[in-house]
């Protein structure tokens, strides 16, 4: 039996013991360029998606879910102009985060304002969606701005320290991402089109989400057993095989590799590319700060 001490230890060490803070600041860059994109994206449809005779018009909004979930727009006029004042300040602050600016206070006021954002209009949200909140929300209490950041610049005069920092929120974020891919592996278990291998094929015929078409050399019961396969392989093993240091990199590189091919066929908006900055956290810190010395 293992003693409750060195369990504890391991717990100690594994969220406590400090590490180069570079990781998270360089996933805050890329995170925070991925809400400016979000929030660009929604701005030419504001009043569709938010206004008073869009989509899903404020009273309607309360007749379906009431005031039970937080938005900014309960405490704002119901019209055009709050919808677009609200995006603007949203790109503003996710602006202010990947550069690094009072780093913590952007993090808090992006966060609500996704929040807020979300929740005024549930009905067009998905999966990824919840990652940007999870992720915004993490960021909050992370050590984001120690490297790479405004921040530190105007604290040391220069961009980049090499400062250690406890990684308990990486960790929560690292076990976060973790989690979605064992969770997407461990259900596609359940289906019979996946056991079967058939799954992969049908995605890649909807007209609505299909972005280029599979060529034809792929369209056989090989290929199409091959990816179906393998998209389960590559899920879990980025939910369980990514925490052994072995077989990390080879784990990483199946994980962008496969979401690269989905951006490809797929438009699945910015779903893809928000996991992709999310596999950024596994990267070794070391590696990073070993490649940040070089550019110097």
């Amino acid at each position: 039996m293992i003693p409750l001490a060195v369990l504890e230890q391991a717990w100690r060490e594994f969220f406590f013991t400090p590490e180069p803070a570079v990781t998270v600041a360089a996933f805050r860059i890329l995170f925070g360029v991925i809400l400016v994109v979000h929030g660009l994206l929604l701005w030419p449809h504001a009043s569709l998606w938010y206004g008073p005779q869009g989509f899903l018009p404020y009273k309607q909004y309360c007749q379906i879910y009431g005031r039970s979930r937080f938005s900014v727009f309960h405490f704002l006029p119901d019209s055009d102009l709050t919808a677009r004042v609200v995006l603007a300040v949203f790109i503003a602050a996710a602006v202010s985060l990947s550069l690094g600016i009072l780093t913590t206070v952007s993090a808090s006021l992006t966060f609500v304002l996704l929040v807020s954002i979300h929740n005024r209009n549930p009905a067009v949200l998905h999966g990824g969606d919840d990652v940007l909140r999870i992720m915004a929300f993490l960021l909050i209490f992370s050590s984001a701005g120690a490297e790479l950041s405004v921040d530190r610049y105007v604290s040391s005069g220069q961009p980049f320290v090499g400062e250690y920092t406890s990684p308990w929120v990486l960790r929560l974020m690292q076990l976060q991402v973790s989690i979605i891919y064992l969770r997407a592996g461990l259900a596609k278990l359940g289906g019979a089109s996946w056991l079967n291998g058939s799954a992969a094929y049908y995605p890649t015929q909807v007209q609505e989400y299909r972005r280029f078409p599979l060529p034809r050399v792929l369209i056989n019961a090989f290929w199409i057993r091959l990816f179906t396969w393998g998209t389960i392989l590559i899920e879990l093993g980025l939910g369980t095989a990514i925490w052994v240091k072995e077989f990390r990199s080879a784990i990483l590189l199946c994980g962008l590799a496969f979401h690269l091919v989905l951006e490809y066929f797929l438009n699945l908006q910015l779903f893809g590319w928000t996991m992709m900055c999310c596999l950024l956290l596994f990267v070794s810190p070391t590696d990073l700060m070993s490649l940040l010395r070089l550019a110097q």
